[in-house]
């Protein structure tokens, strides 16, 4: 499934779905960028996201030091949070790792 991204609150908040992989997050990075460079914060959705790789994880810590703008991951679907289980990451969202209660 292609990524698809929907801008929500203004386009202070985004919700991406689809593939975050090395296949479509140049366009996701492009769209994120556009985002930050408006709003100083930034919210958003990953709970669409189905199919997520290491592309993907990149862009999430890459987009956590842009400068200028806090960007929040929330509602982290259970691909990204595999990923981010495995590699052992730490993105500074709050979120429920499948070892937690």
């Amino acid at each position: 499934m292609a990524t698809q991204i929907h801008e929500q609150n203004d386009g202070k908040r985004l919700a991406i779905g689809g593939e975050l992989t090395i296949y479509g997050v140049a366009d996701v990075k492009e769209r994120l960028w556009q985002a930050a460079a408006r709003y100083p914060q930034l919210e958003v959705d990953l709970s669409g996201v189905d199919d997520f790789d290491t592309a993907g994880l990149q862009l999430l810590l890459m987009s956590k030091r842009w400068p200028a703008t806090q960007i929040n991951y929330v509602n982290h679907s259970a691909a990204v949070l595999r990923l981010i289980e495995l590699s052992n990451v730490v993105l500074g969202d709050p979120l429920i790792l499948s070892g937690q209660d």
